[in-house]
């Protein structure tokens, strides 16, 4: 049974997963770039600079961490059960099980990540303000 569900979890999941990693890819070095310290000299530069981050906020960070974060709890619960189950076994000779946890471990340290970026740039955009 528990094999079955990991089976049908992976082929459900799979085309999400690959989709959100791509994404974080791809996004990562713009919303790395686009928040970095810049020096902004005069009123005119600094607004264009403000919105300038903030529209960089709502295309590039926001989907990031909306797809991680949903991505990692789509797979929450199924990972819980497999705990509560005793079904997941790091020595045993099943790989699949393992293979699960890996991947709810990728997708929260992706999670992880894009809300430190979510953060950071939140800060940015706020010392901008100032």
């Amino acid at each position: 049974m528990t094999r079955q569900l990991i089976q049908d979890s992976l082929s459900a999941l799979s085309v999400v997963l690959v989709f959100v990693t791509v994404l974080f890819g791809i996004k990562y070095p713009i919303i790395v770039a686009d928040f970095k310290p810049r020096d902004v000299r005069g009123q005119g530069a600094l607004t264009n600079e403000r919105q300038r981050l903030i529209k960089s906020f709502f295309a590039n960070t926001i989907p990031v961490v909306i797809s991680n974060v949903v991505a990692f709890l789509v797979i929450l619960p199924l990972t819980v059960q497999f705990f509560r189950d005793g079904s997941l076994s790091l020595l045993g000779p099943d790989i699949l099980p393992n293979l699960f946890l890996f991947i709810s471990v990728w997708q929260l340290i992706l999670a992880v990540w894009s809300i430190y970026l979510l953060v950071r740039a939140f800060v940015t955009i706020a010392l901008h303000g100032r």
